[in-house]
């Protein structure tokens, strides 16, 4: 309006917008005085609702042997949209959402699209949306993470007892166990996702691990050196609790 209200009278423009006030029209003739009105682009901005890359990448992490068990756990019934009730298979996953949020950049990156990503809060919707059971015990599911569990619990309380004989300090104890459970949760999830045919570390190498030491047929020669640093922590402390600060070797029922 102001681009044409310093150029014509109000009684003119009447014809043309019935409606146009006095108010109106004297603000548009002082912003057409000022020079402050300029035209107007229009930017056609296009929102994407949803990454598909993204979306296709989450899926693919949640239904992975990473975060996926492979036995069904009982059957569930959905619904169509067309109302017909279908049984399915129930799965279990033995990652929490909050584990899921955090190992999916990192799974994306491993993927090469590491620019494709979503906001904790959109896993979190997308999450929901898929329901699966939690694994809250390995055990007469899978009897190896079954028993790699209890050997962490055991862990621990070893630790309490050599804190009980004041073998320990409260500072070491508390040092011990955060680097064992820290430990825990790296191999229940970034070493597996770290798993790789050929690597430089020796704990990430599968062809390393797979090939017998002592039999020939059951070895693979590898064509590169194991250079990068392992996972010491666990071990560091396996040590030391069994005999660096005990003086011996120290054996426990747990």
């Amino acid at each position: 309006l102001a681009l044409i209200a310093g150029q014509f009278p109000q009684g003119i423009l009447l014809h043309y917008i019935p409606n146009l006030s006095v108010y109106r029209y004297q603000k548009a003739r002082r912003i057409a005085r000022s020079g402050r009105f300029y035209p107007m682009t229009v930017d056609h901005t296009i929102y994407e609702r949803y990454d598909t890359i993204a979306v296709n990448g989450l899926i693919a992490l949640i239904t992975s042997p990473l975060v996926l068990m492979g036995l069904p756990w009982g059957e569930k019934t959905v619904t169509t949209a067309s109302g017909e009730v279908l049984t399915i298979p129930n799965t279990v996953r033995m990652m929490s959402q909050a584990e899921i949020v955090r190992q999916f950049p990192l799974f994306m990156i491993a993927q090469g699209e590491g620019d494709h990503t979503m906001s904790p809060s959109s896993i979190i919707r997308l999450l929901n949306s898929l329901p699966a059971t939690a694994s809250h015990s390995m055990t007469c599911v899978d009897s190896f993470l079954a028993k790699a569990n209890y050997a962490f619990e055991d862990l621990l309380r070893i630790i309490d007892r050599l804190h009980g004989m004041a073998i320990l300090d409260n500072d070491a104890k508390i040092d011990w166990r955060n680097n064992i459970l820290e430990d825990q949760l790296y191999l229940k999830t970034d070493f597996k996702l770290h798993l790789r045919n050929e690597s430089l570390i020796a704990n990430h190498c599968l062809t390393f691990a797979l090939s017998d030491p002592d039999d020939l047929a059951f070895r693979k020669t590898e064509g590169h050196q194991h250079t990068m640093p392992e996972m010491h922590a666990l071990v560091e402390v396996l040590h030391r609790a069994l005999g660096n600060n005990c003086g011996c070797v120290c054996y426990f029922d747990v």
